[in-house]
């Protein structure tokens, strides 16, 4: 740090607080037209005396730190712009943040105009000066005030001669001030100069290379399918070619010996191939309401990420905190529910599927049951960290983006994503910004899914050993989040924690979110074993047989239920009052856990045992409310409930989640970090950038599945039929 001398003090005092006043205030006038005010005060020969008074003692002190060779190049430039050129002088001070209004809402943000600043480049460049005010007095606890600390940022559009360390001295200035007891935190204290946009590097050349390559492939290939849709080979005399692009696409699928495997290799990647596919709305006689739950969570997820990017970007900070104990956003602030909806949801399915492969041959392969998964996932996983190196940075111009180092840990860590180990390597305590934040996800999903055999395979052993294994493993979960939030202190309510490790010890470790993946797993044993006494019995419920007008009314349910399920192998009808009971009290447990930390009214906050409890059981809890609801539509009991959530626009969309979910970052990253200044917190205003922020993920998706997606899978079941 810069030694503080009593003329520096006084002078960077000027040109923070003074500066502006001498420069931008205009002289009396009766002619209020802005263009003359604006000439007026860029005009030295037409200075009021006030400005002139202030005008002389500015180039007075500046000259001074001239004379006596203590100052910077900064300095001396300041003293030639006041001198030689008031009007650039002006445009410095006219794009930099002043003290901004709003204070009392907590606003300390004042990031003056980014776009002005760069119209000068290369004569200035735009630097932000970020630090935290804190309480002088640390011992004392304010509990009536719920922030301790306050972060401000500043703007500043400074000659291209003055760099970081000259700003050095203005935490001085703020220090000596010493603002309602407040003093500046060093340790938080940073200043950092942008560009004004980013220097297209070897990284963002290889990121347009790499982009161009495939969207090339994908082209070609797409020409060579539409010149050649039978692959240039003779069909068998028993076939035709039809005229209809998609019957040709169906004809191929369901003769496929019929062409070459080089040929299906490249109509694998075609976009005739593969686009009538992701936007093929069937799935009747499937698991469909599967689809809507995960269309739903994946909404939900975005919705919660573009409230938090708002909260961090907001000018009005204290309403956005107030807001956090409002009822209606216990929805955002319990949004980790629709990350265990997607932990669930992959337990079930796994666990199902692998017990009916059991059933059929016996036997899973191994191998090809973890290559699946990775082959899967790891494509499309490795193109966004990709992207995060390369195409990120060139597209965060904004002031904001000086906050962003993704990009830099993807290029040190990326090997972590590959490994799926980057929930527990690096860890947030080294200070190291999380390469693709949201794919914490993907490492438990997959850390879940790798011993996801112990327990269906075990359940196909032995039912008694797989249920065991599930309260065990459930046991372990519920002490695990209890122990690590007691001896925390954590409290039930994420996003009002503010602060702390939480994130780190209970939010992305697997041994704490297990809970939800084996209550899938869980289900997926209850649901065979209704399809078991289902099939094995004639009779699908219990009725009263005493009753035979209800026996009557019963058989006529069942019949129509058959009806419209013949082509769904997995219902099993039960009684109306079973179905719609067991949804509500499904239901209401799920409500519980959303509104539950719901406390204004009462204005009592919750006590250590109370959070304990609730982060331990809530995540098993709401699983097991969304079970219910979903085991009643699978089985096809789920009335209007099923007919929504098994809507065949979410046939379409579900096929876009994965993408959806780890491309959505990328453009509130592009939304937030790129926009020039602040924006105003407004539910309905988030509200409508969410729905755009969601389109344009799932559009992105639809990019990204055409691109790696569709080809890898169709290359798959090209070269591993069996599986």
């Amino acid at each position: 740090m810069l030694p503080l001398h009593s003329h520096r003090f006084s002078l960077l005092l000027l040109l923070v607080v003074l500066a502006p006043l001498v420069l931008c205030a205009p002289p009396k006038a009766e002619n209020g037209l802005a263009s003359r005010l604006v000439q007026s005060s860029i005009n030295s020969n037409r200075l009021t005396a006030e400005q002139k008074r202030l005008t002389s003692t500015l180039e007075e002190l500046l000259s001074e730190q001239v004379a006596q060779n203590t100052s910077s190049a900064c300095v001396k430039e300041y003293l030639f712009l006041l001198r030689n050129n008031t009007a650039l002088l002006f445009r410095l001070f006219d794009s930099s943040g002043i003290f901004p209004s709003g204070v009392l809402e907590g606003n300390f943000q004042s990031l003056g105009s980014f776009p002005e600043c760069n119209e000068l480049y290369p004569l200035t460049h735009y630097c932000k000066l970020s630090f935290s005010l804190t309480s002088k007095n640390k011992s004392q606890e304010d509990e009536e005030d719920p922030i301790k600390q306050i972060s401000a940022t500043f703007g500043l559009c400074l000659p291209a001669q003055c760099g970081e360390g000259d700003l050095d001295l203005v935490l001085s200035v703020l220090e000596r001030l010493q603002l309602s007891g407040m003093f500046v935190d060093r340790n938080t204290t940073s200043v950092v100069c942008l560009p004004p946009k980013p220097e297209l590097d070897r990284d963002g050349i290889a990121g347009i290379v790499v982009l161009s390559v495939m969207g090339l492939v994908v082209l070609l290939c797409t020409a060579f399918h539409y010149c050649y849709p039978n692959g240039g080979v003779i069909v068998t005399a028993s076939s035709s070619i039809p005229e209809n692009l998609a019957l040709l696409n169906e004809t191929q699928k369901s003769n496929p010996t019929t062409y070459s495997k080089l040929f299906l290799a490249v109509r694998s990647f075609s976009i005739l191939y593969n686009l009538p596919r992701l936007l093929d709305s069937g799935g009747r006689g499937q698991m469909t309401s599967l689809n809507g739950a995960r269309v739903v969570s994946i909404c939900w997820v975005i919705l919660c990420h573009t409230f938090i990017w708002s909260q961090a970007d907001t000018v009005d900070i204290l309403r956005a905190f107030k807001s956090i104990s409002t009822f209606s956003f216990q929805v955002i602030s319990n949004g980790w529910s629709s990350v265990d909806s997607f932990f669930f949801l992959s337990g079930f399915l796994v666990a199902f599927l692998s017990i009916k492969e059991l059933k059929k041959k016996g036997k899973i392969p191994w191998f090809l049951f973890y290559f699946h998964r990775i082959w899967r996932l790891t494509p499309v996983y490795m193109f966004v960290v990709f992207l995060t190196i390369t195409v990120e940075p060139q597209w965060l111009m904004g002031p904001n983006s000086v906050a962003m180092n993704e990009a830099d840990s993807c290029k040190k860590y990326w090997w972590t994503n590959l490994l799926y180990i980057n929930n527990f390597y690096p860890s947030s305590e080294q200070g190291v910004a999380a390469c693709v934040g949201v794919s914490w996800y993907l490492a438990n999903d997959m850390q879940m899914f790798i011993v996801s055999p112990l327990f269906f395979f075990s359940y196909y052993k032995s039912k008694i050993l797989g249920w065991s294994l599930i309260v065990l493993g459930l046991v372990a979960n519920i002490l695990s989040s209890a122990l690590i939030s007691n001896h925390n202190n954590y409290i039930g309510n994420m996003i009002a924690q503010m602060g702390g490790n939480f994130f780190e010890d209970v939010y992305v470790k697997p041994y704490t979110r297990m809970g939800a993946y084996l209550m899938g797993i869980a289900m997926a044993f209850l649901y065979h074993q209704l399809l078991e006494h289902h099939h094995s019995s004639k009779s699908s419920f219990s009725i009263n047989n005493n009753n035979q007008n209800d026996i009557e009314r019963e058989d006529a349910r069942v019949a129509e239920i058959i009806q419209h399920k013949k082509e769904n192998e997995y219902a099993v009808p039960v009684s109306k009052y079973i179905s719609y009971g067991l949804m509500l009290f499904g239901g209401f447990w799920m409500c519980l856990i959303i509104f539950g930390t719901y406390t204004e009214p009462t204005g009592a906050e919750w006590n250590v045992a109370q959070n304990v409890l609730y982060i331990a059981f809530s995540r098993i809890v709401w699983s097991f409310g969304l079970g219910c609801v979903l085991l009643m539509c699978l089985t096809g009991n789920g009335g209007w409930v099923n007919a929504v959530l098994s809507h065949p626009a979410f046939n379409v969309l579900s096929k876009l989640t994965f993408g959806a979910y780890l491309l959505h970052p990328f453009v509130l990253n592009v939304l937030f970090m790129d926009y020039p200044g602040r924006i105003l917190y407004d539910e309905f205003m988030i509200i409508t950038l969410f729905l755009g922020v969601a389109c344009i993920s799932f559009g992105a998706s639809l990019v990204v599945s055409l691109l790696i997606e569709m080809p890898i899978v169709n290359l798959e079941k090209l070269f591993l039929p069996s599986h």
